[in-house]
């Protein structure tokens, strides 16, 4: 008998696709099922699949269901066949078990009401105390949703199938009748020699160490299979030790836990990596060779900063969606005063600093002398500290708009946000991070040296004389970014 701890709709199609092989597959060996070729029985009679709904006609009762089941497997009386084995064994002088021998004289009885398979079944399941009355459903009194489920589980093992493949037979019911109905298919297994491929959720101990063997799976991909003893060994040598006073069943889930935050440590180095490869791309189009100290390519400097904000700005989108996810449950949590407000929000932003500062210190470290900003270290570092705080600023942007508006849809819309939130669009980090670095590049000293053209009074409102302003603040004047004395 073989459990299948994996939860979500994988499993569920895995266990069903087993079961239900599609007629368009290609077999290229050849594939036999007890020494017959799959085209010399029925392969579909040879398995059963348990669904974890529960689907029975109302009116029927309980012995009506399972004695129509055992008569379309199968399961009728066969005096005739009987008799012939019984001459069978007479002739090869065959002696048969008297316990078999008394069985199958039993289930060839005609003319009984009920089979003694229906019996057997009703009485290991637990279901003879209900066998006469009607299953019910919401608007019909009848049987428990527990006697439901062990009614499922019967209408298919009442027949020969000696293949079953169950789907979470055991939800919706208590510890004991789950223990209860796991011994009968393992008592079932092991005497029919049967295959029972059984998918639990969060098994009790005692359930699960009814089990031969175990398949862990984990987002479509096996992680373990073998026999249910071995399992904590495996693991531990994959470097998930199980830790004392806590069981082999509940050890699975958190192993799984560990894998996941694995996966998640490689996505943070692939955003790492994506960043690495922007920025090089950067440094490729604004290259310092190709770019000189003067008005035209100020444009390009300008160009530069202004994509390395979108680069960063954009990057705190995500924060949008993932807060959306998350408030119902914040707002749960906080109606039943688990925490106040600032304790959600504080921890938030906090724990996005090593973010913000691994990445705008990747970004300036890997594009700003190759571009060819100012050369003087300190600028290097304004323009950091201005990027770092730029991305922190729109992370906390983001989850700002999230607990505003609620919903994707309204967040992502300028159509959507109400008349008094217009003011927000001048508080974006957009706008002053693309000031602070245009400062901080246009008013090094080698921006100084370079002639600007002198502007026409009656041409443009923005005049500056550059005999009483600075060269690299009239370029700033001249992008139309109006600065105080610093």
């Amino acid at each position: 008998m073989v459990q299948n701890l994996q939860q979500g709709l994988n499993k569920r199609l895995g266990v069903q696709s087993i079961r239900e092989m599609k007629k368009s597959y290609v077999i290229a060996e050849k594939i036999s099922h007890n020494g017959y070729k799959l085209e010399e029985f029925v392969p579909q009679k040879t398995s059963a699949y348990i669904s974890q709904y529960d689907q029975h006609i109302p009116k029927m009762t309980v012995r009506e269901i399972l004695d129509f089941s055992a008569c379309c497997q199968g399961v009728v009386s066969r005096a005739d066949v009987m008799v012939e084995v019984s001459k069978r064994e007479k002739e090869a002088g065959i002696v048969p078990d008297p316990d078999i021998d008394t069985y199958m004289k039993a289930i060839s009885v005609k003319g009984l009401k009920g089979t003694l398979q229906t019996d057997y079944i009703l009485k290991i399941l637990g279901l003879d105390i209900c066998a006469d009355t009607p299953v019910g459903d919401a608007t019909r009194r009848g049987i428990s949703s527990g006697q439901k489920r062990r009614l499922t589980t019967g209408e298919m093992i009442v027949g020969p199938t000696k293949a079953l493949f169950m789907d979470e037979i055991t939800n919706g019911v208590d510890s004991s009748t789950a223990f209860q109905i796991v011994t009968c298919i393992q008592q079932l297994v092991h005497i029919t020699d049967a295959t029972a491929l059984v998918s639990l959720l969060q098994p009790a101990p005692e359930t699960f160490d009814l089990f031969d063997d175990l398949i862990l799976m984990s987002e479509g991909k096996i992680m373990y299979h073998g026999p249910r003893d071995h399992v904590l060994e495996f693991f531990e040598d994959c470097g998930f030790r199980c830790p004392e006073r806590k069981g082999v069943a509940e050890f699975y889930p958190r192993g799984k836990l560990s894998l996941g935050k694995i996966k998640h440590s490689t996505g943070v180095t692939w955003k790492y990596l994506t960043l690495f490869i922007i920025a090089c791309i950067t440094m490729t189009v604004f290259l310092r060779t190709r770019m000189d100290i003067d008005v035209l390519h100020a444009n390009y400097y300008m160009g530069s900063l202004f994509y390395a904000l979108v680069i960063l700005l954009v990057d705190g989108f995500p924060e949008l969606s993932m807060t959306i996810q998350r408030l119902e449950v914040f707002y749960k949590q906080k109606a039943f005063c688990f925490y106040p407000a600032w304790a959600y929000a504080i921890p938030a932003s906090l724990l996005k600093v090593p973010l913000s500062f691994v990445e705008s210190l990747v970004w300036t470290a890997l594009t700003y002398y190759v571009i060819g900003y100012s050369p003087e270290a300190e600028r290097f570092f304004c323009q950091f500290i201005l990027l770092f705080v730029v991305h922190l600023s729109s992370l906390s942007m983001f989850r700002f708009l999230a607990s505003v508006f609620q919903t994707i849809t309204s967040s992502m819309t300028a159509a959507s946000m109400p008349f008094w939130l217009k003011w927000g669009f001048w508080v974006s980090p957009l706008t002053y991070g693309e000031i602070g670095l245009s400062l901080n590049e246009f008013l090094a000293p080698r921006w100084q040296k370079v002639s600007l053209p002198l502007h026409n009074k009656k041409s443009t409102p923005f005049y500056a004389d550059t005999t009483a302003n600075e060269q690299g603040e009239e370029l700033v004047i001249l992008w139309l970014l109006q600065t105080d004395q610093h």
